[in-house]
């Protein structure tokens, strides 16, 4: 009798079960990857718009309300990839930057990230606060 050689149906689905299993889980790593190179990315460029808001608080002793009072273009236009808009508003404090996002995965349309300024001695310190609901793609200091 000529014994067969080669893989056996059974080793053949065990192993496309563990590489289902590994794709699965590798999937998943990578979408909360992506989201949160978005949500970076936003607070990246919310950057500018933090030193601008400085400059003004020092030059006129008070907090702007848009984007105009600190001479940068609306929100729209500042925005990139998966930022809906990056805009200076009064809500809920004059000078607050909010980041909004477009539906991407995990974030929602319209989900936002504000950044509220105040001043602290001479300087303007910066909390964040967000509406983004799984807490874990936010940065650390975001998570309150």
């Amino acid at each position: 009798m000529k014994r067969q050689a080669g893989f056996s149906p059974i080793l053949g689905i065990i192993v496309t079960s563990i590489l289902g299993l590994t794709t699965m889980v590798a999937v998943d790593s990578y979408s909360d990857y992506t989201q949160r190179a978005v949500i970076s990315t936003g607070l990246q460029l919310a950057d500018d718009l933090k030193k601008e808001v400085s400059v003004y608080v020092a030059s006129t002793g008070r907090f702007p309300r848009s984007n105009a009072d600190i001479e940068m273009p609306d929100g729209e236009a500042l925005a990139d990839g998966g930022i809906r808009s990056l805009a200076v508003g009064s809500v809920p404090v004059d000078g607050t930057i909010t980041v909004s996002f477009r539906s991407n995965g995990a974030l929602s349309d319209g989900d936002t990230l504000n950044l509220v300024p105040s001043v602290v001695g001479n300087r303007v310190k910066w909390y964040c606060k967000s509406d983004i609901i799984i807490t874990d793609l936010l940065p650390e200091g975001c998570r309150s």
